[in-house]
């Protein structure tokens, strides 16, 4: 038989309900927040330059728009 059950560590049910629940870090809120507000940002920028490239064609030649849109 393997020596998988060699060793038998006690369990304490305090570390293990400390182990399961960990509460985001501050650092970790602070980058999703960051990550979110640029994917808004970013969004709502291409929307206004997707419309003007919709409704005023021309507007965008001649500009850095253009190469990305």
């Amino acid at each position: 038989m393997s020596n998988l059950f060699k060793y038998k560590i006690p369990l304490d049910p305090e570390s293990a309900m400390e182990e399961k629940y960990q509460p985001p870090s501050q650092h970790t809120v602070f980058y999703l927040a960051f990550v979110l507000v640029c994917t808004i940002t970013t969004t709502f920028f291409s929307a206004i330059v997707m419309i003007l490239n919709y409704c005023f064609p021309g507007s965008l030649d001649g500009t850095y728009l253009k190469l990305f849109f």
